[in-house]
């Protein structure tokens, strides 16, 4: 029996040693539960105030209310870049801006008829006008509207200005190597309006022809870290609806152009879903559409709401690709059927969905935990489980988050 006793006692020991090495205790701290990595959201309202935060529901304003509304939000390395009247940087978690590019391209410079309010905000370009490619240090390309005017020794055949030095002013410089396909039009110059950077480390660019203002046309980077490379175009000679636009590429299908659509205009900005470039129509005329050739040839979507503006598109972590609406709320496409389907729950109704954000905490133990965040009229709305399901952690009217 004492033998008996003496195996239980070793046995209830063992187990308590292996119990408490599985909590990876390192002086009394639960590696589980340490963030070795914490993430920062940055998000704007529509008095121009920005805050940060680095849970999601506690959180600081860092710059205060100035008036001026948000067009653009992003981080480029260590540095935050913030397009109002034109793009500002800054070093200190956005306490203080100091200017960084002043030739912003304005939707109004290229076409009055974009002056459709969303809920009383134009649309003046949108979050992917400015996109950050990583390298060291990263390099910034901005839609610009420096004029090209040869004579005066100002060359802008593409409307991109880049930055190899994240943004910081004093190191922008126009971006003109273009080449057209074979068969190609090669009017310029053109006006840049959104980026997309693809995950193979391609950029697209979408452009709106100088002609008319009315055609759609897309390019392609290759090597987007090497400054100074050369766009490609591959815009399609069919506009998607069985015109064709003469003079362009001999093979693929446009995005619709404006005049397709007898009532309104349109106005596309870029996305992606890992190698799948998709542009959405902020106008909300057009809907969605996609291309699977860089912009060479696209289809139309289905699911989505019709009349009704998409303002912002998302991929967190390449695990899911969502679309925020005008008071229709949110929408998740179905990888299986190619559909999109509402992902209403928890999000109050009639919500405007202007910003979508992921961010990631990681633990010492290695271990992560994913949040998506959404900028809306009725606050900031948060999910931990790749949007199935919203809780709002913050109140207020919010423009732009990243």
């Amino acid at each position: 029996m004492r033998k008996s006793s003496l195996y239980l006692i070793f046995g209830v020991l063992a187990i308590t040693i292996f119990a408490a090495g599985g909590c990876k205790k390192v002086n009394g701290i639960d590696n589980n539960q340490v963030i070795e990595t914490p993430y920062s959201l940055y998000f704007v309202d529509t008095t121009g105030a920005l805050y940060y935060t680095n849970n999601g529901t506690t959180y600081t304003r860092s710059f205060p209310p100035d008036g001026k509304p948000s067009r653009c939000l992003l981080v480029s390395g260590d540095i935050l870049l913030w397009a109002k009247s034109n793009l500002y940087y800054s070093n200190n978690n956005g306490y203080n801006f100091n200017q960084a590019f002043d030739s912003l391209q304005y939707a109004a410079h290229m076409a009055p008829w974009l002056t459709y309010a969303e809920d009383g905000f134009p649309i003046d370009l949108n979050e992917s006008m400015v996109v950050s490619v990583p390298g060291s240090p990263n390099i910034v390309y901005a839609c610009s509207d420096v004029l090209h005017d040869p004579a005066a020794g100002s060359n802008n055949f593409l409307g991109v200005e880049y930055n190899d030095n994240n943004g910081i002013d004093g190191n922008w410089s126009p971006d003109n190597g273009y080449d057209t396909l074979p068969g190609t039009a090669g009017i310029f110059p053109v006006d840049m309006v959104s980026f997309v950077l693809m995950p193979n480390g391609t950029l697209l660019g979408l452009a709106i022809d100088p002609v008319d203002y009315f055609h759609f046309r897309n390019f392609i980077n290759t090597s987007p870290t090497n400054t100074g490379t050369i766009w490609n175009e591959c815009t399609g000679n069919n506009n998607g609806q069985g015109v064709t636009l003469t003079g362009y590429s001999d093979t693929g299908s446009a995005l619709p152009p404006n005049t397709y659509y007898p009532n309104d205009t349109c106005f596309f900005t870029l996305g992606a879903y890992n190698a799948r470039a998709i542009a959405i129509d902020q106008r909300g005329v057009a809907g969605a559409w996609y291309s699977d050739d860089n912009g060479r040839t696209w289809y139309q979507y289905t699911g989505l709401p019709a009349n009704t503006p998409l303002l912002c598109i998302a991929s967190p972590f390449n695990q899911v690709c969502l679309i925020g609406t005008e008071k229709k709320g949110l929408y998740v496409l179905n990888v299986n059927t190619g559909i999109w389907q509402q992902s209403n729950a928890g999000l109050s109704s009639n919500l405007i969905i202007r910003g979508i954000a992921a961010k990631e905490n990681i633990f010492k133990n290695g271990s992560t935990t994913k949040y998506i965040y959404l900028a809306t009229n009725q606050g900031i709305y948060q999910s931990q489980d790749m949007g199935a399901h919203w809780i709002r952690t913050i109140s207020g009217n919010f423009v732009a988050a990243y």
